[in-house]
């Protein structure tokens, strides 16, 4: 049997910053049983019909999401104000890349937090770990939760996933 050598090039190199990963995974999975998809779902259409800079991609894209994997697939108005790309360098894309990823936080993200930390609360897991590192746990369990991949500017398709 081939013997498995410990990777000094990780960056995760304690024990410690093992157990937080897959505690927070474990989290994750638990809050599943905290929350409805469905109205969750339903609360984050809701909140992107309301939104001044984003929209759905087209009808569909907003009628079918999978309550297992949610996924939304949006796209900027017109009037968002977005970072202006100058060429096609990966600095360009990235900087466009951070400023739609801050609209969507700004206008989905931190309005449906409420409702994910409400049922962050129930899990006993989570308060332990909370009680074991303090109320700045939540921003990294919370950065966990959600998944924003914007795409080139010119194609405008923005992908927010949910309990990835």
């Amino acid at each position: 049997m081939a013997e498995i050598k410990k990777n000094e090039n990780l960056l995760i190199k304690e024990d410690e910053d093992m157990e937080a990963i897959i505690k927070i995974s474990k989290i994750k999975n638990n809050l599943i049983n905290y929350v409805s998809m469905e109205d969750i779902i339903d609360d984050i259409r809701k909140i992107i019909d309301e939104s001044e800079n984003l929209q759905f991609r087209s009808q569909l894209s907003r009628e079918y999401i999978d309550v297992n994997r949610p996924e939304f697939i949006l796209k900027v108005t017109d009037n968002a104000d977005v970072y202006d790309v100058k060429d096609e360098t990966d600095n360009e894309i990235d900087k466009y890349a951070h400023s739609v990823s801050e609209i969507v936080y700004e206008e989905v993200i931190s309005k449906v937090n409420p409702t994910i930390r409400e049922a962050l609360e129930k899990d006993e897991e989570f308060l332990d770990f909370l009680k074991e590192h303090g109320e700045s746990i939540v921003d990294l369990v919370m950065k966990n939760v959600y998944l924003v991949k914007p795409s080139d500017p010119k194609a405008n398709h923005i992908s927010f996933r949910l309990l990835v």
